[in-house]
């Protein structure tokens, strides 16, 4: 995957409005705090954003926007895509959005349902888990300095969504807790692959228990999706293969597997968090 400087990615997005350029030094917010460096807003400056400025900040490989003065931290996903948190500084300095800070407004009990139309976030109170919006990501892979890094955990660990900041990236176990209609890759069916413990390929998986999802199980409905949430996307875990450790534990919706992918394959991750 190509690796986006922050600089460029936020100069290279004109309706962001941003006067482009940082420093280590004060700014004119007065930011200064180590490495991080903040650069005004040009929309939101002069207390445009509900009486204060605000800036777009980075600080070693975090960017986000802040509302100067305030705990309204909005972070993009870390590989210079930011247009989500600028959206979500948009309708803050409208007066409609929530941070990323101890700002407990929004809670489990105002998330809606999963299911194959929520919004997200969603709870999934089978669960007690809380579920991100989707992104299309690799789990490792090398950059262009031929350095390993992480999208997919960085993304989760750096994910500011629904007014809560400490997703991360979900066990098999807990992606798992998704699949319906499948009884053995559903959580606690029969495929023993599961996360401390039981992330061998060679030892867990099997095709039988982990693979296969048809009409022969008993309960087995064509009509129900394998996903609570309607999907067919392959989903990324933190979980390695423990025999194979440049691969992880996936599960393919599409079919209900439970699957191992190379590390620089391209899934979709949902983040996830414990309800409170």
């Amino acid at each position: 995957m190509k690796k986006f400087f922050v600089l460029t990615a936020v100069c290279a997005a004109m309706f962001l409005m941003i006067s482009c350029g940082s420093s280590s030094e004060s700014d004119d917010n007065g930011n200064n705090d180590g490495n991080k460096a903040c650069t005004e807003v040009d929309l939101y400056k002069n207390g445009k954003c509900n009486g204060h400025d605000a800036g777009y900040c980075t600080e070693g490989e975090k960017m986000w926007y802040e509302v100067d003065g305030t705990d309204k931290k909005f972070y993009c996903d870390g590989y210079g895509t930011c247009e989500t948190a600028y959206s979500e500084l948009m309708k803050y300095c409208a007066g409609s959005a929530e941070s990323d800070s101890e700002d407990e407004s929004e809670t489990p009990s105002e998330i809606s349902e999963c299911s194959a139309n929520a919004k997200f976030p969603c709870k999934d109170s089978q669960s007690g888990l809380i579920w991100s919006t989707k992104k299309e990501l690799s789990w490792a892979e090398y950059d262009d300095s031929d350095t390993m890094v992480y999208p997919a955990k960085t993304y989760c660990d750096n994910l500011t969504e629904g007014g809560y900041s400490d997703w991360r990236l979900p066990t098999i176990d807990e992606v798992r807790t998704l699949i319906q209609n499948c009884e053995g890759t559903v959580s606690g069916g029969s495929c023993a692959v599961s996360d401390p413990d039981h992330l061998s390929q060679d030892n867990d998986w099997t095709i039988e228990a982990c693979y296969y999802c048809d009409a022969e199980q008993p309960g087995f409905n064509p009509d129900i999706p394998h996903s609570k949430l309607g999907e067919t996307d392959n989903y990324w875990s933190s979980s390695v293969i423990s025999d194979y450790p440049d691969s992880a534990w996936g599960v393919a919706f599409e079919y209900g597997n439970v699957n191992g992918y190379g590390m620089e394959s391209e899934n979709s991750v949902r983040c996830v968090r414990n309800a409170e």
